[in-house]
């Protein structure tokens, strides 16, 4: 099972989050980042079969900053 599968079954088993690794909550992060991504890009009129490719370029870059910021 991927960490992002296992992320999501321990909320959905009714577990508050507290025991999720650093990896899960990685990943929880990243989806969120996408969701919020999607949305700019609805609001903003950019064309449907673009935004999966715009939305994974946006992840990409963000991963790139957060490489520098750490160091």
């Amino acid at each position: 099972m991927s960490p992002k599968k296992t992320a999501k079954a321990k909320t959905k088993n009714g577990n508050n989050g507290a025991s999720l690794g650093i990896e899960a909550e990685l990943w929880q992060a990243a989806d969120k980042l996408r969701v919020m991504v999607k949305r700019v890009l609805r609001k903003h009129g950019y064309p449907p079969d673009k935004q999966e490719q715009a939305t994974q370029t946006v992840l990409e870059q963000a991963e790139v900053i957060a490489r520098d910021w750490a160091g």
